[in-house]
């Protein structure tokens, strides 16, 4: 009797680790927010980039954030500013101090050139680089892209923000 319950005993322990066991893993909250102003000037034109975003991915995986984005050109003396407002954050991917986050966002623009586009939704990819405090070495990019086939629309290449900060943190 006492060597079928050691026998019992260890066909039971055989058989709890045979069972699969379900491993969940939590993934690490992802974070990008930040504000700022980042001018190129190519005489006779001056470009500016006022921006402001956060998005942050928790722990579940799960997406919120908004970007607002105001491309401004100046050329002799004529403004003309293309706005657009965020409508969702579709995806963030944070490396080291780089991140990179897209959506799609209204346009509205005072331009005549390009009304036509008011109301529409475009596709966004921006892509920012936090150097640091105070965030004198801060970088801004953003690609605008007309959908449905996802045409290049405008483009603010990597830029040091003239003014502002951006924080990326894992």
């Amino acid at each position: 009797m006492k060597g079928s319950a050691v026998i019992l005993l260890g066909a039971a322990l055989l058989s709890i680790l045979a069972m699969p066991i379900a491993v969940t893993y939590a993934a690490p909250m992802q974070k990008v927010t930040g504000g700022g102003i980042a001018v190129k000037s190519f005489p006779p034109y001056t470009f500016t980039a006022i921006f402001g975003f956060n998005v942050i991915q928790d722990k579940t995986s799960a997406l919120k954030g908004h970007l607002d984005f105001s491309y401004v050109n100046l050329h002799e003396g004529t403004e003309f500013t293309n706005t657009y407002d965020s409508t969702s954050v579709t995806s963030l991917s944070v490396t080291g101090n780089t991140a990179t986050f897209t959506g799609t966002a209204k346009f509205y623009s005072n331009n005549p050139g390009v009304e036509e586009f008011n109301g529409q939704i475009f596709k966004f990819e921006v892509t920012v680089t936090d150097g640091g405090e105070p965030g004198t070495q801060d970088t801004f990019f953003a690609a605008i892209y007309l959908l449905p086939a996802e045409i290049l629309f405008e483009q603010f290449g990597t830029t040091s923000l003239t003014g502002g900060n951006i924080q990326v943190s894992i």
